[in-house]
């Protein structure tokens, strides 16, 4: 028999300039009702809002869809880009690009997708809309971000192991946090036009308990598709940080 699930609640601190709150109110209908929606802010800038969809039994049928509705304002082409999450943890995402007139847009999970749900009880949906475009990418890159943690030294394997790295216009920088080493993991990505422009010149800083030392992607980056590479992140003080040792971290999209 089939499942359905639906917003129930948006997430904190994860609504964007999107209106009006709360969000899942105008989303939580069982048959679509276009008159009651929400809106990003004009002309956005990787504007993103997040969902917690209701809990769900694990599944018997190997079948899984995420239905979204999206049209667009305006002459001008946007982007859109549909995630659905297990926590902080990507588990899939599209791009559309949204009409005048509403129109449904589904994803369907890949067997490799489905594989990597491990909590039906925890499933999010972030919807974002632009690209965000830099010195470093010029072309543009989309507002969130995957990162995983590639290797570790000393104490900092208990650290997370992936996550999500989300656009903030106010700090113009994609930021992540994730628990993990009995603290709290936070990743800022950055990109430092002063040093030239390029993807060489993205600066990442993990702070854990304590200010990280900024660090350089190696070389060999490139923007598409995205690929940063950061080793050495830790601690600027130690013994202030949540870990001792150092580990690495890679950015894609």
């Amino acid at each position: 028999m089939p499942q359905f699930s639906r917003p129930i609640a948006d997430v904190p601190g994860r609504t964007g300039s999107w209106t009006s709150l709360p969000l899942y109110e105008k989303l939580d209908e069982r048959e679509p009702d276009d008159a009651d929606r929400v809106t990003s802010s004009s002309d956005p800038v990787g504007d993103a809002f997040e969902v917690q969809l209701a809990p769900l039994a694990w599944p018997l049928d190997d079948t899984h869809r995420l239905s979204v509705r999206l049209r667009k304002d305006g002459p001008g082409a946007v982007s859109v880009y549909v995630y659905l999450l297990q926590g902080p943890v990507i588990i899939a995402s599209r791009v559309a690009s949204p009409g005048a007139d509403f129109a449904t847009e589904t994803v369907v999970l890949t067997p490799g997708e489905r594989a990597a749900i491990t909590d039906y009880t925890d499933l999010r949906v972030r919807v974002a809309a632009g690209v965000v475009v830099t010195p470093c990418c010029p072309g543009g890159l989309p507002p969130v971000l995957r990162w995983t943690r590639t290797g570790a030294t000393g104490t900092c394997g208990c650290l997370p192991s992936a996550g999500t790295l989300a656009w903030d216009s106010t700090t113009g920088a994609w930021v992540g946090r994730a628990a993990g080493c009995g603290d709290e993991l936070v990743l800022t990505l950055r990109c430092w036009s002063g040093t030239g422009g390029g993807c060489s010149s993205f600066l990442l800083e993990a702070s854990c308990g304590w200010g990280g030392r900024m660090v350089g992607p190696q070389p060999g980056c490139s923007c598409g598709p995205l690929n940063l590479v950061f080793n050495g992140c830790g601690p600027v003080t130690p013994g202030l940080y949540c870990c001792s040792g150092t580990f690495d971290i890679a950015v894609s999209s």
